[in-house]
């Protein structure tokens, strides 16, 4: 239920996402390419000149500029994820707001908008999830998870548990699809990284998942992730982001935990 919709609050929550919408795009550019998410002056990657700040904002300079560089008049590729990457992020803030005020659930969940929305553009245009962004993401919901329970432990079980489940996950939807191999990979012993490969990315996913929700609402999320899931592939298999679906999952469910104890209740009664 909205409770706070004075025109004063509702201004600053538009600003502020349109600042941290900003901040996103230049994360949704960067972090694909390997390149330092902050700290360097942001400009024009075609002809490298610096921005200024009326050019950070892609929402406004998308019309203004019909997404292209206003100095060397070349055409960003991905003018489009920039403008729903800034709109998206927008939009949460001012939902955030709505729902919670200005406070410190507005702090946690207007940050984990911002990662949500990277890792969701991202995946949906590069099929990846950077480490960086799953990193970010564990941090918010370390915090979000002991500011609710007043205790670590929830976090930590529920990030385990979810963990156990998506190696789980992982590991049958190998096998039934023939591939053994790469479902018992994790059990072989690798100097590197024994965590990277096909499907891991998702299992982290999942085990921070795991640590912002409890473990009956995980349930739910993810019999619905893998309904959406199901029904994709029958639409178009080739174009399915599973870390697009369940980063946007994730704040749906948090921002709204009343859909998932909703769910809960349903499922009960039946």
């Amino acid at each position: 239920m909205f409770i706070h919709t004075d025109f004063f609050g509702l201004s600053i929550a538009l600003i502020m996402g349109l600042g941290w919408g900003s901040f996103a795009t230049m994360a949704v550019y960067r972090l694909p390419l390997q390149m330092p998410w902050i700290g360097d002056q942001p400009r024009c990657f075609m002809c490298k000149h610096e921005l200024n700040i009326i050019d950070y904002f892609s929402i406004i300079s998308y019309f203004i500029w019909n997404g292209t560089c206003r100095y060397c008049k070349g055409k960003y590729e991905c003018s489009i994820s920039y403008f729903l990457t800034e709109l998206f992020i927008t939009i949460g803030m001012v939902l955030c707001y709505a729902k919670y005020g200005f406070g410190d659930m507005y702090v946690l969940l207007g940050l984990l908008v911002v990662a949500c929305v990277i890792l969701a553009i991202v995946d949906a245009e590069h099929n990846r999830i950077p480490a960086k962004i799953l990193i970010t993401t564990l941090f918010i919901g370390a915090v979000y998870r002991t500011f609710l329970d007043k205790t670590f432990y929830g976090a930590l079980y529920g990030g385990i548990i979810a963990g156990v489940i998506g190696l789980g996950i992982r590991h049958l939807y190998f096998i039934l699809n023939g591939k053994r191999e790469i479902g018992y990979d994790y059990t072989q012993w690798q100097h590197e990284d024994r965590f990277k490969g096909p499907g891991f990315d998702y299992v982290k996913l999942l085990a921070i998942i795991g640590v912002f929700l409890p473990f009956l609402q995980l349930n739910i999320f993810i019999l619905i992730v893998g309904g959406m899931c199901l029904f994709w592939k029958v639409i178009n298999k080739k174009t399915l982001r599973l870390g697009t679906i369940m980063a946007s999952s994730l704040l749906l469910f948090v921002m709204y935990p009343e859909i998932g104890d909703e769910m809960i209740k349903f499922i009960v009664g039946i």
